[in-house]
């Protein structure tokens, strides 16, 4: 069994303890916060057909630490979400998140980084962030990450990482599914013939793992970054990817028998990503394209994944500021190809909102965020309109 939260947050405590003692000039920040929440829902299960609107207050006191020197940073965060629900009691929860994160840099060539992290999330509108695919249930999701970074020469440096998460979900009919990551990056600097600029090539592997299936897929990639100018820059990059997939096959045999059996499968196909990135002192926006091989979660597998995602931010006065993004997604697997189980989902994001900050420690927002997922296998489809108001109260106490 891996760590649950209690052993998580020793390991925790002890990054900080075995860190060197902070110094003196060091930059230490400790920031207590409360964040109240008033949410209006109408489509609380997120379900295809009758919808229940309810209100949703969430209240989110936490803490962050953070430390910083010349040559290390540890940073610590940690809350709870304290729900309640106005008509739907019985969905009432207390979920807590902690997460944590260690740089250190050996001389300036060298440098690593690691960090943890344990959520338990229990609302059962929820859709996975990374595919759009939908959960609809509560989990327990812990990640663990270690990387490293080296200056090859003055032009060219050596990045890689590996990536370890595991989820368990509330709801039976989703699997437990287990992630490891990893990749090898190199970059060179091509200002001597391209300003600005820098080629990418990296190598991936990952293993995507439930107890009736394993998925190994193997990536490649070359890619250009550029910066146009101060406000303007792109990131191109494609390749290709192998897929090995094994499955675990129930066969009817007689009314009464089934016989499991294996099954596997092989492919190969084309994964790419382009971004497009603006920035200015007031308003800043991006646009990106993507299409690769993803895990599925609480699936039985992979899914491949295409996708379109904007955002857009822009501060009228200093107080004042506005937002506006949107996703769009499309996941897909044949039975037995990235996953046991066909998957055909695509889902549409719409969020915007106003932000105020009364003051250098108080925030108010407001939200509207509409989701709607389609499910192609029975041509339904699930909507969802959510208003939300927020107000966020945080100091650092050092600064006192």
């Amino acid at each position: 069994m891996f760590p649950d939260l209690a052993r998580f947050t020793v390991t925790a405590i002890f990054l900080v303890i075995a860190a060197p003692l902070p110094l003196m000039g060091e930059d230490l920040k400790l920031i207590p916060a409360v964040t109240l929440k008033e949410e209006i829902n109408d489509n609380i299960f997120l379900a295809v057909g009758s919808r229940s609107t309810d209100f949703i207050t969430t209240t989110t006191p936490s803490l962050d630490y953070s430390s910083a020197s010349e040559r290390r940073n540890i940073a610590i965060s940690t809350g709870f979400n304290w729900l309640n629900y106005a008509r739907n009691d019985v969905l009432n929860s207390v979920d807590y998140f902690v997460q944590s994160s260690f740089d250190y840099r050996f001389d300036p060539r060298l440098s690593v980084s690691a960090g943890a992290g344990y959520v338990r999330n229990s609302r059962p509108d929820r859709v996975d962030l990374d595919t759009g695919l939908a959960l609809k249930t509560g989990s327990d999701r812990q990640t663990y990450q270690l990387s490293g970074n080296y200056a090859v020469s003055e032009k060219s440096t050596s990045t890689i990482s590996y990536v370890y998460s595991r989820e368990i979900y509330d709801n039976p009919g989703l699997l437990t599914t287990t992630v490891h990551n990893v990749s090898i990056a190199q970059d060179y600097d091509l200002d001597s013939y391209l300003r600005q600029a820098k080629l990418v090539g990296s190598f991936g592997y990952s293993r995507d793992l439930t107890n009736i299936s394993q998925v190994d897929n193997y990536t490649g990639t070359v890619g250009l970054m550029k910066k146009y100018n101060e406000q303007w820059g792109i990131s191109l990059n494609g390749g290709g990817r192998y897929t090995h997939s094994e499955f675990d096959v129930t066969t009817l045999i007689t009314p009464m028998q089934l016989v499991t059996s294996k099954a596997s499968s092989d492919g190969s196909g084309w994964i790419g990503n382009l971004s497009l990135n603006y920035s200015s002192e007031r308003l800043n926006g991006a646009l990106s394209l993507r299409h690769d091989i993803t895990t599925a979660s609480g699936r039985s597998g992979s899914t491949e994944r295409t996708g379109i995602s904007t955002n857009l931010s822009n501060r009228f006065t200093r107080e004042l500021s506005g937002f506006f993004g949107l996703g769009y997604s499309w996941n897909r697997s044949d039975r037995n190809q990235f996953s046991a189980q066909l998957i055909d989902e695509k889902n549409l994001t719409v969020n915007c909102g106003l932000r105020y900050d009364i003051s250098s420690y108080m925030s108010l927002e407001g939200n509207y965020r509409y989701n709607n997922i389609y499910y192609s296998q029975s041509s339904t489809q699930a909507s969802q309109n959510v208003f939300m108001l927020r107000l966020t109260m945080r100091r650092d106490v050092m600064d006192l």
